[in-house]
């Protein structure tokens, strides 16, 4: 329905574009016709612009990748203990019967 309504204003512009113009007179040629670009997708701000498109692409896969692989912690002094400390609630021992 957007599409069919964008089309139909155009044809309504390009009308009366040609209403105002006289017999002898050439009309200039617009920014619609001089571009041709027909009906083209909304671009987001990213997509414009090619360098940020691939920091952004760059960024999201950094992420994934330091998502999917252990981050390797170097050790500061003696050991300390679990970092995390000792849960009490935990348990992963197997119990007997």
């Amino acid at each position: 329905a957007r599409v069919q309504e964008q089309w139909r204003r155009m044809a309504d512009a390009n009308a009366a574009q040609d209403a105002a113009v006289d017999d002898e007179a050439k009309r200039s040629v617009n920014y619609q016709i001089l571009k041709n670009k027909g009906m083209m997708p909304r671009r987001s701000k990213d997509n414009r612009n090619p360098r940020v498109k691939r920091r952004k692409r760059y960024e999201k896969a950094q992420k994934k990748l330091s998502s999917s692989t252990a981050q390797v912690r170097s050790q500061e002094g003696n050991y300390g203990g679990e970092a995390t400390g000792i849960k009490s609630s935990l348990s992963r021992s197997t119990r007997f019967k």
